[in-house]
């Protein structure tokens, strides 16, 4: 089975740690139908013939067919995890659907546009391996929901550079009016207080999140349970050291020093995990 090569940079929780051997096949497979969708095949098309490709594509999905959006082995291997961790198939289908937005330029008008898309294509994946965990009652999948919106943003502020490259801006339009942020100024990296205000409340998007899913350790399994509160740890001082830079995200890749990496592996083990504001 192939290593992911798209959204290196982007947090992969679940991917290797917080499995049995049985079950860690399938996070694999999972995550890598997940991130080939981030860089999706489709035709020369537009507006609504691009959307029927994709509701096609999705369609396919639902009966296990072979699939054009991604390599066929990607698509059989991430059916075949479904089948054996009793997954629902649906959970797929629905990131074929939100993949779209990965074919073209990416645009949101307000908050509730980009919620709605982070439910269906983060939400949906995290779902996937929730279920993998035994995790599926509807609180406890409400809890990946937010769960998987704080790792979110904070994937996409540690590639904010490279998305607005790839033409793709995940922070509402409305939010860089209403602070007064033209688009230019984000490609070029111009940090202002203007910008530090609207990347600032690109933050707390996270954190909310974080502290509306802090319960979820308590839901599962020892052994993911020790997982996810690393990556729920850790994805709180990647905010911290956004901040610690001054929101500066475009001189030099955001990482945790070894002396944080550390912090987190002690509080995550040691510590009571609580959320820090």
């Amino acid at each position: 089975m192939r290593e992911p090569t798209e959204e290196e940079g982007l947090p992969k929780p679940f991917y290797r740690d917080g499995w049995t051997r049985q079950q860690r096949p399938i996070a694999r497979a999972l995550w890598h139908f997940h991130l080939a969708l981030t860089d999706p095949y489709a035709p020369s098309l537009d507006g609504s013939d691009l959307t029927a490709y994709f509701t096609a594509e999705r369609d396919r999905v639902l009966d296990a067919e072979a699939l054009k959006v991604v390599p066929s082995d990607v698509a059989q291997d991430a059916y075949a995890g479904c089948a054996e961790g009793r997954i629902p198939i649906e959970l797929l289908a629905a990131q074929v659907a939100a993949s779209e937005t990965f074919s073209r330029p990416a645009r949101f008008a307000d908050s509730r546009e980009v919620k709605a898309f982070v439910r269906q294509w983060a939400g949906s994946h995290a779902r996937a391996l929730a279920h993998l965990a035994r995790a599926t009652g509807s609180w406890q999948l409400r809890f990946a929901d937010e769960m998987a919106t704080g790792l979110f943003w904070v994937g996409r502020l540690m590639t904010l550079k490279d998305d607005l490259a790839r033409d793709r801006l995940f922070i509402p339009l409305a939010d860089l009016e209403q602070h007064g942020v033209p688009l230019e100024q984000l490609r070029a990296g111009r940090v202002d207080e203007n910008m530090k205000r609207l990347l600032w409340k690109q933050t707390i998007r996270a954190k909310n999140a974080f502290a509306h899913c802090e319960q979820l350790a308590n839901e599962v399994p020892s052994r993911q349970a020790n997982a996810l509160k690393r990556w729920w740890l850790g994805g709180l001082e990647i905010l911290n050291e956004i901040q610690r830079r001054k929101f500066d995200l475009w001189s030099e890749p955001i990482e945790l020093s070894l002396r944080y990496r550390l912090q987190v592996r002690f509080q995550a083990r040691f510590g009571r995990t609580t959320f820090r504001a």
